[in-house]
């Protein structure tokens, strides 16, 4: 079982994707920087990993859930790792596999059990940032990139005159 620290990649979520056998267990949480904040973190995570262990027991034996969820409990009770964490988190494990990444902005609280991991919960890709693949894009592919041209109204006054022009109306 190989437990990775990474940055969350295009990529990554690709390689993820390839050859994983169900089941896939996906966890996304806010997650705080800061003390007194992040006290609470590890409490919620063993929460999710509860909602987890919930959704395992209805289709599998206990004893494949057990082994599907011990790197997530350890995870929840690895100190140091909760007292170093960003913004966000997402957790994903499944058999011979389980990764953890560290996201520079929070996402929504989720827990999904399927058949392929949960790669576009609804706030993750955003709170990413862009772009996922770690290259800046395009302008004209990403709007938020986009200048926006200068407008000539921005600097005028309600009179019209450019707002720095001090001569007397006359």
């Amino acid at each position: 079982m190989t437990q990775k620290l990474d940055l969350l990649t295009i990529e990554s979520l690709a390689g993820l994707a390839v050859g994983q056998l169900a089941p896939c267990l996906s966890l996304y949480q806010p997650t705080h920087r800061r003390h007194p904040e992040n006290q609470q973190d590890p409490i919620r995570f063993r929460h999710l990993v509860k909602e987890l262990e919930a959704s395992l027991q209805q289709k599998y034996p206990a004893g494949a859930t057990r082994v599907l969820l011990e790197p997530f409990e350890a995870l929840g009770h690895d100190r140091d790792f909760w007292n170093h964490t960003l913004d966000g988190l997402a957790v994903l494990g499944g058999q011979g596999l389980f990764r953890v990444f560290r996201l520079p902005r929070p996402v929504a609280e989720l827990a999904v059990v399927a058949d392929s991991f949960h790669t576009k919960p609804p706030a993750t890709l955003s709170a990413i940032g862009r772009p996922l693949s770690g290259s800046r894009p395009e302008p004209e592919q990403d709007p938020a990139l986009r200048r926006r041209p200068r407008c000539a109204r921005r600097n005028r006054s309600r009179s019209g005159r450019p707002a720095h022009d001090h001569r007397g109306i006359g």
